[in-house]
C-alpha cells in the first residue's frame, strides 16, 4: 500500500474533556493514516495505530491532528520497528 512508517500514538484527553472521549475517539479515527484505534484504561485514554509513507509525513500527522487539538492533554509517539504476526490475539 506504500505506507512504510508505522507508529503507536498514546493519547491522554484533557481532564475537562473526559466526558467527550467517545466523540474525540471518533474524530481521531477519521484522521488520514489511522489504521486502528483503541480506547484503553490507565494513564492514557487512546492508543492510535498510524501508518504513512515517511517520517516527515508522520511528523505532519502528529503536528496537524494531535498537537493542535485542544482536547488532547498529551501524546507520546512510539515508532514501530517490526510487527510480529502469527501471535495469538487477545
Amino acid at each position: 500500500m506504500g505506507q512504510q512508517i508505522g507508529a503507536l500514538i498514546l493519547v491522554r484527553v484533557q481532564g475537562h474533556q473526559r466526558n467527550r472521549v467517545p466523540e474525540i475517539a471518533e474524530e481521531v479515527r477519521r484522521i488520514p493514516g489511522v489504521q486502528q484505534l483503541f480506547l484503553v484504561g490507565g494513564e492514557r485514554d487512546l492508543v492510535v495505530h498510524v501508518a504513512c509513507e515517511s517520517i516527515p509525513a508522520m511528523r505532519a500527522i502528529i503536528s496537524d491532528h494531535f498537537g493542535s487539538n485542544p482536547a488532547l492533554a498529551q501524546t507520546q509517539t512510539q515508532i514501530i520497528f517490526e510487527h510480529l504476526s502469527g501471535l495469538d490475539s487477545v
